[in-house]
């Protein structure tokens, strides 16, 4: 991974320790401006989420799940469906996030931890 990149993201990972999501969003825009990676997207996507900005948050959560539907594995991708299941959830789309949860759950079937 670059190193600007790598930096960025520590800084952003900092600042949700400490619940400053405007600095967090910065960093994370600013890794996004530099390569469209899926960790930043669903980081970008949590910021949003925390921040009640929930059509920012949806947004940024289908940019991570296409990032990762081209580039990853089903574990990955169930990482993004739950947090678009969490989402729904947040919105009070019950049967939504049933589904995104459950898809999630499938794909993660054959995977051993």
């Amino acid at each position: 991974m670059d190193e600007q990149i790598a930096e960025h993201l520590e800084v952003a990972g900092r600042a949700l320790q400490w619940a400053d999501t405007t600095s967090a969003a910065a960093e994370l825009q600013a890794v996004l401006d530099l390569a469209d990676l899926a960790v930043a997207h669903r980081l970008l996507g949590f910021v949003h989420y925390f921040d009640d900005r929930l059509d920012e948050a949806g947004h940024a959560f289908a940019e991570a799940e296409l990032n990762l539907s081209q580039l990853s594995s089903a574990s990955h991708r169930a990482v993004a469906w739950t947090a678009q299941g969490d989402l729904a959830s947040r919105r009070g789309d019950d049967k939504g996030a049933a589904t995104l949860y459950r898809r999630a759950a499938e794909a993660l079937q054959d995977v051993r931890f």
